[in-house]
């Protein structure tokens, strides 16, 4: 059986977590959008956190099956 590591973030901690990687201002700001859809991301619908490209990109709520896709497509 292939293992995974999954990391997560609680709700409660999302504020301190994007402070810690320096993306809270962009979220807070309307400055992210999701990767695949576009839609702007804050706090309410962020669902997913990745990098790419060498840069934070996020997914929102309604894409998530997209980028449990994404993931599983660049490790394969």
């Amino acid at each position: 059986m292939k293992s995974i590591e999954i990391k997560a973030v609680h709700d409660s901690d999302m504020k301190r977590f994007l402070r810690s990687i320096g993306e809270y201002k962009r979220v807070i700001n309307g400055d992210a959008n999701c990767h695949f859809c576009d839609v702007e991301i804050d706090l309410d619908n962020i669902h997913g956190i990745f990098p790419h490209d060498n840069e934070i990109h996020y997914s929102c709520l309604d894409c998530h099956l997209k980028l449990v896709e994404y993931k599983y497509y660049k490790n394969n």
